[in-house]
Parts: structure tokens; C-alpha cells; sequence
């Protein structure tokens, strides 16, 4: 190397040396985010409730004035995101460092890595074009209310917090008899239930490919080719994964935003009657919606924007892990095993919703939205969550009028919302309410047509 090669390179040695070190007496001197007094050990896991934490955060957000917390559960950071700005410069701008997940011992160990089956990132490119032929009929296999309870398992297992192996994973070792090792158990018999559903799944599928009854659906069409011969891209086992995966991502989201529309409209009947206004305007007696309405209906696709934005399905994501020490904001944020966004609501202009009560006087920009997260790990299902949900809405106005269910006394019963607070969805409790047909619309003859139809 040259004597200039060589100057070159001591100075640049130089200067990258001067600055690490500027770097780590900066960081040194730069304060964690704000957050609640821990105490020695546990931190501040005792004051985190496992009811409703994504109140508890704003809570805590607007007593600091701060978009970004700290806390800590048993020598666990937790940073928590407040703002939307503090999730796109995060999440999104900063995506190489805080793309990566916790490592959830109950969610992908416990049950011998099933859910990690279910809910795993296809790899090959060429896979993903399985998952776009979404469409899985939940009459096919089962009641609703069946597939609902074994996806409610899913939810449990990533909820944050919810099991203490997630925080000590050597926990995985002690026998199941012990006291406290409740969660072992509970994983066996996840894994057994979950592994059953897509069993179900198949067999129920196979029976209507072989009695000619079957409908378009991602397994029923994957089956028929498999059926003509191998598909070297994907074996019978990746099959029944693949399909529970996309039907499984999908299913709880979707049903969680669209029980919060029906209660949406049961609360708020004059906004009820302005989206039915709309659809009337477009849609014929004589048939239901389509996708090609969709560009006429803006009212009803800022109704469905603001459902995510009022009851978020997931208020507060799947958690994330950073990878290396950062600073934001003036703050130092070291790297984090557990890394969580609170839902948080669009710009105010952009909102139907103001202190808890829907508003119709403000315009909307539907396409502004949240509440899929932002980055990398912006969920994949938000390009299949709006057409479905949109499609379900439409239909459900056009049909019906959302209306109180009656006491014995002939009295409308009220009803409070109120959401599930103790696990990773936020569905809407249960609540009564009646479906009346709508304006004289031919029910039953406009159902027969659309179940009949090729696209369910």
C-alpha cells in the first residue's frame, strides 16, 4: 500500500474512532424515555394491568406529554409507541432496526412450534402466489363459533405479558405437575386443537370435491390441482398449513373489525341511515354490492376506516424487537426485547369520531390509515382485510336495517359497548341486536344468488 493509501486510510480510521466515542458519551448522557418509577427486580410489572394496557398507556403518554415510553417487567425494556409520527420515523423509517419479534417461548415452543406453522412468513417468493387466492368458507368445515374458539387460542399464546415462561424461559423445563406449570398443559392441548383444525379443514373440503358440492376456495382449488397430479411447489402437508395460515390471518382480524361495524351501526342508526342513503343511490334492488361500487361509496369506506381507527382489532400490534441501541427524539432507547405500538388515532381532520361519539360533518379521507402497522412488518392481510370487510358492510346495509333487540316489556334494550380486554384482539363483547330486511329488498332470493355465486 502506498504511503498515501495508507494516510488515507489512519485518517479515516481516525475519524470513525472520534465518532464511536462522540456516539457512546452522547448515549451516556442521554436519558431513557419517560415512564413510571420501577421497582427493584420487577420493574413495573406489577402495574401493568393485563385489562385494557392500551389505557393504561395513554394514560401514562399524556401524564409524561411523551409519544414514546420506557418501562421494564423483570429486567425486560418495553418501549411503547404513543404517536403515529413516533411508529412511521420507528417502524417504518427505521424498519432495518426494528423489524425483528420477541422471542415468544409460549407461542412458538410450548406447542412444539405449531403455531409457528400456522402464522410463519412463507419464504420462497414463488409461494405467495397461493395465498392470494383467499377464500376460505367457514360453513364448509365447522360453525363459526368453533373456528372462532380455536382461533382465540392463537391470540392468547402472543398476547403480551400473558404467560410468565415468556419472561423466563427456562420455565419450559420444570415438570408439568409442578405448581404454576399450568401453561404446559394448556400447550398441550393447544397444540392438539390446532393441529385438529386443519385435519377438519382438508376432510370437509375433500368431501365436497368428491360429492361435486365443493366452492371456489383457496384449499378447494389447490386440492383439484393436486388431485390432476404432484405440484412440485407445494406438498399435501404445505397445503393444509398454508390454507389454515391465510385463512387463520385473516379470520379473527376481519370478524373482530366487522362484529365492531354492526355495533357501530346498532349505536349510531343516523349514521346507519346515511351509508344505506349512499348504497341506495348506487346499488339496484335487484342486486347486491360488488368491488366495482367501491369508488362510489366513499361514505361507507370512511365508516370502515374509522371502525379501525374506534376499536383497532389489534390495539397493540404484535411485538417487536430491536436489534441494536438507538436514539430518538433526544432519547436513548437500548436495544429492546419487547417493542409495542399503541393503537392511535389518524389526524383529527380525517376523523368521524370525536370524545367516544361518531360524527358525519367532517370530510373523510378513507385511505389514511394505521392500523395495520407501518414498516416491514406491516401486516400482509390489510391488501385482503378492506375488500372482504368492504364487501360484508355493503351487503349487510343493503339487506338489512341493524336495529335493538326488545325486552319483555316491549322496551329497546341498551347497549354499552364494551371489548375484550385480556387478549391480542379487542372483539366486541357480546351484544343483542336484530337484523330487519331493509326497504323491501328480496332477501332470500338475492341470497340464494350470491351463495350460489362462483366468487364466495
Amino acid at each position: 500500500m502506498s504511503l498515501l493509501g495508507l494516510r488515507e486510510a489512519a485518517i479515516l480510521l481516525v475519524s470513525l474512532s472520534a465518532l464511536l466515542y462522540r456516539y457512546r458519551i452522547r448515549r451516556k448522557s442521554l436519558s431513557l424515555p419517560p415512564g413510571p418509577p420501577r421497582l427493584p427486580f420487577v420493574g413495573n410489572a406489577l402495574s401493568i394491568p393485563t385489562h385494557y394496557p392500551q389505557k393504561y398507556y395513554k394514560r401514562l403518554g399524556d401524564q409524561f406529554g411523551s409519544k414514546i415510553l420506557y418501562l421494564e417487567a423483570f429486567g425486560q425494556p418495553i418501549v411503547v409507541l404513543n404517536s403515529a409520527k413516533a411508529g412511521k420515523d420507528l417502524l417504518d423509517r427505521r424498519s432495518a432496526t426494528y423489524s425483528s419479534r420477541p422471542h415468544m417461548t409460549m407461542f412458538l415452543e410450548m406447542p412444539r412450534r405449531i403455531f409457528a406453522h400456522m402464522s410463519g412468513v412463507v419464504s420462497e417468493v414463488s409461494s405467495w402466489r397461493y395465498l392470494m387466492a383467499y377464500g376460505f368458507v367457514a360453513s364448509m368445515i365447522q360453525s363459526s363459533s368453533s373456528l372462532k374458539r380455536r382461533f382465540d387460542i392463537v391470540t392468547s399464546a402472543v398476547a403480551p405479558g400473558r404467560f410468565l415462561v415468556d419472561v423466563f424461559p427456562t420455565l419450559k423445563h420444570v415438570p408439568e405437575w409442578m405448581p404454576g406449570a399450568g401453561f404446559k398443559s394448556l400447550a398441550r392441548k393447544w397444540r392438539q386443537t390446532v393441529v385438529q383444525m386443519a385435519e377438519d379443514s382438508y376432510a370437509a373440503t375433500l368431501q365436497t370435491l368428491n360429492n361435486g358440492t365443493a366452492l371456489t376456495s383457496f384449499l378447494s382449488e389447490n386440492m383439484a390441482l393436486q388431485n390432476e397430479g404432484p405440484d412440485e411447489e407445494i406438498s399435501l402437508n404445505d397445503l393444509k398449513r398454508v390454507a389454515q395460515q391465510v385463512y387463520g390471518a385473516g379470520f379473527e382480524t376481519t370478524s373482530v373489525a366487522l362484529i365492531t361495524f354492526i355495533l357501530a351501526m346498532l349505536l349510531y342508526p343516523d349514521i346507519q341511515r346515511r351509508v344505506q342513503q349512499e348504497l341506495d343511490s348506487v346499488v339496484s334492488t335487484n342486486r347486491l354490492p360488488d368491488f366495482s361500487d367501491q369508488p362510489n361509496l366513499p361514505y361507507l369506506s370512511a365508516v370502515l376506516k374509522e371502525v379501525f381507527r374506534w376499536n383497532t382489532p389489534v390495539p397493540l400490534g404484535v411485538p417487536r424487537a430491536s436489534t441494536e441501541d438507538d436514539i430518538y427524539e433526544g432519547y436513548f432507547i437500548p436495544k429492546v426485547l419487547c417493542f409495542m405500538m399503541k393503537s392511535f388515532s389518524p389526524t383529527p381532520r380525517y376523523s368521524i369520531l370525536k370524545d367516544g361519539k361518531l360524527m358525519t360533518d367532517i370530510p373523510l379521507d378513507p385511505a389514511e390509515s394505521v392500523s395495520f402497522g407501518f414498516g416491514r412488518r406491516i401486516c400482509p392481510g390489510i391488501h385482503l382485510v378492506h375488500p372482504i370487510l368492504f364487501l360484508a358492510a355493503a351487503s349487510i346495509l343493503t339487506l338489512f336495517d341493524i336495529v335493538p333487540e326488545f325486552d319483555s316489556d316491549g322496551n329497546p334494550i341498551k347497549v354499552t359497548p364494551q371489548f375484550n380486554s385480556d387478549s391480542l384482539t379487542s372483539e366486541p363483547l357480546p351484544f343483542k341486536c336484530k337484523f330487519a330486511p331493509h326497504d323491501g329488498r328480496p332477501i332470500e332470493h338475492l341470497l340464494k344468488e350470491y351463495l350460489s355465486a362462483d366468487m364466495i
